[in-house]
């Protein structure tokens, strides 16, 4: 009985955290340049819809489930976008910049890792037990990996691109929607 109260608390626990999380990352958002402000954002409503998730999981039944399987669908989809794009843009204009090599690959890993994931739980029907493990799996891993690029990537790097600059924002949406054009299509 204890150790069940302990897992409850503990994701009590992780829930808050990254409610926080989310809250801290708007209000750190409203700081940066356009570029880094949408991706920031675009975290957050993704961390968000990742909590959502996990919330319903935790109920039952006919329309809920539907709607659960509509949301985990749109939210693979976002999440695929997003890092597809991101990586297209931003880590392919660092690369141009020595300075950026080691701490892009593991970002880069982060990504690969979170994308995994985030298909590995859209293959799990939501009865099924390992859903609810891997939704969590993929909540912690999505907030790291998004607080270690907020804190450690897009500081630096707005001193490497020009944040301000319409065309850099513009590139990144063009590319996350063709990502999306191809997850429609296949």
């Amino acid at each position: 009985m204890a150790s069940k109260l302990e897992a409850e608390s503990a994701a009590r626990e992780s829930e808050v955290s990254a409610i926080g999380h989310i809250r801290v990352t708007r209000a750190n958002a409203e700081s940066l340049p356009g570029f880094f402000k949408l991706l920031t954002l675009e975290h957050a409503e993704l961390l968000g819809t990742l909590l959502e998730l996990q919330h319903w999981n935790k109920r039952s039944g006919e329309v809920e489930d539907l709607t659960r399987e509509e949301l985990l669908e749109s939210l693979v989809a976002d999440i695929v976008a997003h890092e597809e794009a991101e990586r297209t843009v931003l880590y392919s204009r660092l690369r141009a910049h020595p300075k950026y090599g080691s701490s892009l690959d593991r970002h880069a890993l982060d990504s690969e890792k979170v994308l995994r994931v985030a298909r590995q739980l859209e293959s799990l029907p939501p009865t099924d037990a390992a859903f609810a493990q891997t939704l969590k799996q993929l909540t912690a891993m999505y907030q790291q990996h998004t607080r270690r690029e907020e804190t450690e990537l897009f500081m630096r790097a707005q001193h490497a691109l020009d944040a301000k600059d319409e065309n850099l924002r513009l590139e990144y949406l063009r590319a996350k929607t063709r990502v999306q054009q191809g997850i429609l299509k296949g």
